[in-house]
């Protein structure tokens, strides 16, 4: 069988299971990783567990993050959007509650080196706080002090790099002056996605920040979690290379007809 080269898998989306699929992609040749992996939370996809036991998620996590670090390249970055908290499906429901920045943190730490924590807030208006994306049932016990719980309008995207903190490669940067003074604020104010043809859609801002702030014009990212194809639409319609891999054949071929498609962002 012949060796696959980078250009074997740029600008396509790839069905099949991530860690195998980075395994054959060739080491050090992804400028950046820009993803949201399962939350491990409970919900309905197609072909993937969402209800792992809690020491399997993180084995499976710690994979993955293994062979990220071997496909990017030294001054490659990589951008992971997680959850506050998820479920322990091993304990009882008032006890379920686990803290993913923790864990995820001490997974990065052994791969990359950290470089920021940005708190993504569910708002559609940046100054003021009473707009948030979400409903507004109270959590626990209502109008009491006897057992409340906060609503959960925020998510964190933790960005690293490998070896090289600044890039090694000469490129254009398409970033804008207002943009790059909005985008290097360590808090993000945009609204959640509303397209639900996919269970857990992120909006297209997300992966568009990241890759103005940190990637140049024709530089490869990738998403190996790449659901409907969110992050590899962005790089298409903003002159980035992309490769997706994706478990489900439906969210695949989701992903594979919207980008045959040119939008406009």
């Amino acid at each position: 069988m012949k060796k696959l080269k980078i250009e074997d898998f740029v600008d396509k989306i790839i069905q099949g299971d991530s860690i195998k699929i980075m395994k054959k992609i060739p080491e050090e040749s992804i400028n950046m990783i820009i993803t949201s992996p399962p939350y491990n939370v409970g919900i309905q996809y197609t072909d993937w567990n969402d209800n792992l036991p809690e020491k399997e998620y993180w084995d499976w996590t710690d994979k993955w993050m293994y062979m990220a670090n071997k496909c990017l390249k030294k001054d490659g970055r990589i951008a992971v959007n997680i959850p506050v908290i998820g479920n322990n499906p091993e304990m009882k429901k008032s006890n379920k509650y686990l803290f993913h920045l923790p864990q995820y943190l001490s997974i990065i730490k052994k791969y990359f080196m950290l470089r920021e924590c940005i708190t993504w807030i569910k708002s559609y208006a940046e100054y003021d706080e009473n707009v948030f994306c979400g409903g507004n049932t109270a959590w626990g016990s209502y109008l009491s002090a006897s057992e409340p719980y906060c609503r959960s309008f925020s998510e964190f995207i933790i960005v690293a790099h490998k070896e090289n903190s600044k890039l090694q490669h000469n490129g254009i940067s398409d970033i804008t002056k207002d943009e790059f003074l909005k985008y290097t604020k360590n808090v993000w104010f945009f609204p959640s996605e509303v397209d639900r043809t996919h269970p857990a859609p992120f909006p297209k801002q997300l992966p568009y920040r990241l890759i103005k702030l940190y990637t140049y014009v024709d530089d490869l990212v990738m998403d190996p979690f790449a659901g409907r194809g969110t992050t590899l639409l962005v790089c298409k319609e903003h002159k980035r290379k992309y490769i997706g891999i994706e478990i489900s054949k439906e969210y695949y071929n989701m992903a594979k007809n919207e980008l045959n498609q040119e939008l406009l962002f």
